[in-house]
């Protein structure tokens, strides 16, 4: 809808507050001349539509403020299968209908999503929303495997261990001397039935099977593989 289109009821005030903890996006948005009305914001990732959530909840400090009842939050989850590779991420808000846009977009570095994606899934609950900032933490660095290889464990421990074998299989593929994720896929390969069946690649060492050594399992220099 055009500036010069808007009526008064239809002019949209509103504000993303922060990023919360929870990498949730918060804020407030309402129709001063219309104050029954509850605006659908659209959420934008580089300027790309992510989601939307209605502006309904209640917020003591916008009614404070004198904005009739104060119902005009949002919490909005962060998508991360729509974060992009990108040096910079802008996350804006805007009302669906109009496209009014709300103030104070927030911005942040690639290494700073990373670094809050990886404190997010560190303090979450086992569960698909973990997850999925894992699958965004590696997605988003595969040059570092360390993010992969928490996806692999995340998944397992949430008992999807054909899940965590393709993770390793595709973190192997591409860091194919990553001790880490080897010395992982044997692990899951032993609470298998069919161990032999797990090895990744087409030919596996003849004596292949890890060892046990003072510090933790890992496998025999027959194998060729390297600790480093």
């Amino acid at each position: 809808m055009a500036e010069d289109e808007l009526t008064d009821k239809d002019r949209l005030v509103g504000y993303i507050d922060l990023l919360g903890g929870g990498l949730t996006v918060l804020g407030w948005a309402w129709f001063e001349q219309d104050p029954e009305r509850r605006a659908d914001i659209e959420f934008l990732i580089n300027g790309e539509v992510a989601g939307s959530a209605i502006a309904d909840r209640h917020r003591p400090d916008v009614e404070q403020a004198g904005r009739g009842d104060g119902r005009y939050g949002f919490a909005w989850p962060l998508a991360f299968a729509a974060l992009p590779v990108a040096e910079e991420i802008v996350i804006s808000a805007r009302d669906r209908a109009s496209r009014q846009e709300l103030a104070n977009a927030i911005k942040l570095s690639a290494g700073d999503l990373l670094a809050r994606l990886k404190e997010f899934a560190a303090r979450s609950e086992p569960g698909e929303r973990k997850l999925a900032a894992l699958r965004a933490a590696a997605r988003l660095a595969p040059d570092d495997p360390w993010h992969a290889l928490s996806l692999a464990e995340a998944l397992r421990r949430d008992g999807q261990p054909e899940a965590a074998e393709a993770a390793l299989r595709a973190l192997l593929d591409q860091h194919p001397h990553f001790w880490h994720a080897h010395v992982a896929l044997g692990n899951l390969a032993r609470a298998g039935n069919d161990p032999s069946e797990l090895w990744h690649g087409t030919a596996r060492p003849r004596n292949w099977r890890p060892v046990m050594s003072g510090a933790g399992w890992m496998w025999p220099r027959s194998c060729g593989l390297s600790t480093g």
